[in-house]
């Protein structure tokens, strides 16, 4: 049957084995096409993919990764290593910087989409203001995070400073 998530996987996994990055687009429409010529009855569902791709890269020593919201990529870890702008795995302060730049940047794109320009038109009275108080909700969750990660840096900061001012304490005393 057509949306068999085994079936969806194994189309899945002939596309990404090129090593190049796509996304949930191009997997899906790979995904109909292959099941169009073989003919495979069922209902396709975009869905689908997503869970077969969900499945895939969360096995244990999966080649498959999704390297970022929406693309996949065979690689496995290796891909996010070489990635530049992914942060890396530990918590280390270059981490901590990257996810404090997505949150900015997430903060000025919703921003941008819950400004009023951007309202769908037509909205009742009623829908624009539940739309403003969601947008609200969502930049107040998004200011909570900034400042979250801004306190996390400068726990890592005074950290480092304790760090160095310990040693250098250290080498103005030495051992006789």
């Amino acid at each position: 049957m057509f949306q068999s998530l085994s079936y969806i996987q194994k189309c899945c996994i002939e596309l990404l084995e090129d090593g190049e990055p796509h996304n949930i687009g191009e997997l899906s429409d790979y995904t109909r096409q292959k099941a169009e010529e073989q003919e495979l009855q069922g209902n396709f569902k975009n869905n689908y993919v997503w869970l077969a791709l969900k499945r895939l890269t969360t096995k244990r020593d999966s080649d498959y990764t999704n390297i970022k919201h929406g693309y996949y990529q065979k690689g496995g870890t290796a891909v996010i290593l070489k990635n530049e702008t992914a942060p890396k795995m530990a918590a280390e302060p270059d981490c901590w910087s990257a996810a404090l730049d997505t949150a900015v940047e997430l903060e000025n794109t919703l921003a941008l989409c819950f400004s009023k320009d951007m309202y769908p038109t037509g909205m009742t009275e009623g829908e624009a203001q539940n739309y403003e108080l969601v947008s609200k909700s969502a930049q107040q969750a998004v200011q909570t995070i900034i400042e979250g990660i801004a306190v996390c840096l400068a726990q890592q900061d005074d950290h480092a400073n304790r760090i160095s001012m310990e040693q250098a304490g250290s080498m103005d005393h030495p051992l006789l």
